[in-house]
């Protein structure tokens, strides 16, 4: 167990403190690449695509 545990925690070191940006942050679909309108939410609140939904986030579309 204490193995298991010391090589999960090495991985998330690993990834967490390895130099650059991550892959999200580094390509090119921006905020000049999507439209950063005003939204309507199912609950009727009114949001930014952009600034308020996808930034900063892995999406699908």
């Amino acid at each position: 167990m204490k193995r298991w545990f010391a090589a999960v925690a090495a991985i998330t070191a690993i990834f967490l403190f390895s130099p650059g940006e991550p892959a999200a942050k580094s390509s090119r679909w921006g905020k000049d690449y999507f439209p950063n309108v005003d939204v309507v939410t199912q609950n009727g609140d009114r949001v930014r695509f952009y600034d308020d939904l996808i930034k900063d986030r892995i999406v699908l579309i």
